[in-house]
């Protein structure tokens, strides 16, 4: 079964490996394993990850080296989706610990990434996972001078600019629920029982993440959206199971179970109408954000009837139109401002050091509004003192479901999909699935934008 395993973190010591780890000395803030052969595409991304760890480096205190595992991948090899050529790149959910705010058992956790923790106070010894978070980058979108705000992004986004809630039904292919409602997703561990045959032991739902715990609605700012409620999903009296699936599954097949789980849960569920203001939230555009520390709202992007499972909520707002998801773009620089970083969109021929020239930020890729974000979150902006704020541990572990991903990655299938099935968009008339892990993507929609 594969478990995130709370072992002894050590900070790696110097060791250089013929190029397949970058940055990997203790006194270095970030250390890239890349998991990929040599090719000229690698050398590329090679260099924006050591661009993009010298950025971040400059922008916030890190005293914990934080371990990224790159895939640097051709991914019309692994994907089977005519997406494969546009598809930038992948960020999955980093490794996660819950933690509280004190040491009240009333007291709600939330899912902190591996790579904040581990910069953070806490109440008792903590063993983590060797690795903090992964992302995929594909060889067909490798650029000089481009790929180091790809890269950037996708770390930023496993720093914690991520939620583990979903917008449940058919939007993300269920279905069989009769309404669409905002929740918490599921966890599971994985266990091999037969040749291409896999259990999924359904163990309980994820807490909302410290980015989730910072989230508003734009009509209502001083309430978070949450910080209450949703207590039927985390207090175990929920019926939940486990079943079998073998390795060609379609998503159809892989949510059925979902459905009964979640129906059961809704039924004459006293809080239905604080999910559907929730859900609506979703399906409307800009209409929510991120409260920061200083009391500023960052507005994140949602569309008008549309929900993109993968990056609704988990983008800055971009500062030009975009309500609708077709038109939600724009070429003119102009149009962008200091935390173009974070944008669900970017277009493909601005180059790194135009953007750098341009915006001149304090700490290059990372805006004013991003750093306040990530501080509010609990990094620390460097230079200055850490907080002497004391987090406390939950008991709660959850599966690391990296190791089963890679364990198909290695039989050449990230993952399995239907030809006719999607895995970025799903929206109300459209019949899009989603994957069975939270992962973010950057996705080209013309020769001019891609979707980040």
């Amino acid at each position: 079964m594969a478990k995130v395993k709370y072992i002894n973190y050590k900070k790696p010591t110097i060791n250089i490996n013929k190029g397949e780890k970058l940055m990997v000395s203790s006194q270095q803030p970030f250390n890239f394993v890349i998991k990929s052969d040599d090719s000229p595409e690698k050398e590329i991304y090679k260099k924006a990850l050591l661009r993009s760890g010298e950025e971040i480096s400059k922008a916030l205190e890190i005293k914990n080296t934080i371990n990224i595992d790159v895939y640097i991948e051709d991914f019309c090899k692994t994907l089977r989706s005519t997406a494969c050529f546009s598809l930038v790149g992948m960020t999955y959910s980093p490794i996660y610990i819950a933690l509280k705010d004190s040491s009240s058992p009333n007291e709600r956790e939330y899912a902190y990434p591996q790579a904040l923790v581990k910069q953070l106070n806490l109440d008792k010894e903590v063993d983590f996972s060797d690795h903090d978070l992964i992302i995929y980058l594909n060889t067909h979108m490798a650029k000089e001078d481009f790929s180091e705000i790809i890269t950037t992004h996708e770390i930023i986004h496993g720093l914690g600019f991520m939620g583990n809630g979903v917008v449940i039904g058919k939007s993300i292919g269920i279905p069989n629920i009769k309404e669409e409602l905002f929740s918490p997703y599921v966890y599971y561990d994985v266990e091999n029982v037969a040749e291409n045959k896999i259990n999924y032991n359904m163990l309980g739902f994820l807490p909302f993440t410290v980015f989730e715990k910072n989230i508003v609605a734009i009509e209502d700012r001083d309430n978070y959206l949450y910080r209450t409620g949703f207590d039927e999903f985390f207090d175990n009296s929920v019926n939940i199971t486990s079943y079998s699936l073998d390795f060609n599954s379609s998503s159809e097949e892989q949510f059925s179970v979902l459905s009964k789980i979640y129906s059961e849960i809704y039924k004459d569920n006293k809080s239905l109408n604080k999910y559907r203001k929730i859900t609506k939230y979703y399906f409307t555009h800009n209409s929510i954000g991120f409260k920061c520390s200083d009391g500023e709202v960052v507005k994140l992007q949602t569309f008008n009837d549309v929900y993109l499972s993968s990056s609704s909520g988990n983008h800055m707002a971009v500062p030009f139109k975009c309500e609708a998801l077709n038109t939600c773009y724009s070429n003119d620089i102009n149009e962008y401002d200091n935390d173009y970083l974070m944008y669900y969109n970017f277009p493909i021929q601005f180059k790194s050091s135009e953007m750098l020239k341009k915006f001149k930020n304090e700490y290059g890729f990372i805006g004013p509004k991003l750093l306040k974000i990530l501080t509010t979150m609990g990094w620390t902006e460097k230079g200055k003192e850490s907080d002497s704020k004391i987090y406390y541990v939950s008991d709660n572990e959850f599966p690391d479901v990296y190791d089963y991903l890679f364990e198909l990655k290695s039989n050449n299938t990230i993952f399995k999909n239907d030809i006719k099935e999607t895995f970025l968009m799903s929206s109300s008339n459209l019949n899009h699935t989603y994957l069975k892990t939270n992962i973010l993507l950057i996705f080209i929609i013309s020769s001019l934008l891609f979707i980040i």
